[in-house]
């Protein structure tokens, strides 16, 4: 559903379940994914300088006390007619709004989902 941007609608004709089943199970699979989070994404570095911080002159005075880096995307959203509104984003598509933190390693270590598109607008 999320890789190929489907809707409920496309999931009841392909599955044939209706759509209170797949709110039910994609809600439990969301529910889940803070969960996952906490053991599976977590920094390796919290108490000291990254390595790469620590031993050039160029980072240390300015990233002594950084964990990682924060950014954030815009996924794009299927919702019905009736609820698209808070999915609407400042270019006119609906979109989630999900923010990534990494190490300096390029390792996640932290995900946050769920905001609709217009959320960075307010």
């Amino acid at each position: 559903m999320l890789s190929h941007n489907a809707s409920y609608e496309d999931l009841q004709l392909a599955f044939q379940h209706s759509a209170s089943t797949f709110h039910d199970y994609l809600n439990e699979f969301f529910d889940i994914i803070p969960i996952l989070a906490t053991r599976f994404l977590r920094p390796r570095y919290i108490d000291e300088p990254h390595p790469k911080i620590s031993v050039d002159d160029r980072f240390f005075p300015y990233f002594e006390n950084c964990i990682g880096a924060i950014d954030g995307s815009h996924v794009p959203a299927t919702r019905s007619p009736r609820l698209q509104a808070p999915w609407r984003n400042r270019k006119g598509s609906l979109s989630q709004n999900v923010m990534f933190a990494c190490d300096f390693d390029l390792n996640v270590t932290f995900i946050s989902c769920g905001w609709e598109g217009s959320a960075s607008d307010a």
